[in-house]
């Protein structure tokens, strides 16, 4: 089923600027479904999304905690 579905989204190549947009900007309706769509069905962008929100959360803990 997951092959079936996943022939209509996206690629990962165009999935992934947005998973990046999404740390700065709200997206749009149509983006943030697509996303959403494919991340049920690619586990390595899942991965790549969870990581990449772990690297954002320390950086900014590791600006917050630096002496001035």
């Amino acid at each position: 089923m997951k092959k079936l579905v996943s022939r209509w989204l996206q690629p990962c190549r165009n999935i992934v600027p947005l998973m990046s947009q999404s740390m700065d900007r709200r997206l749009g309706f149509r983006e943030w479904l697509q996303v959403r769509l494919h991340l049920a069905v690619c586990a390595v962008c899942a991965r790549y999304l969870k990581q990449i929100k772990f690297l954002r959360q320390l950086l900014r803990h590791s600006e917050t905690s630096r002496p001035l």
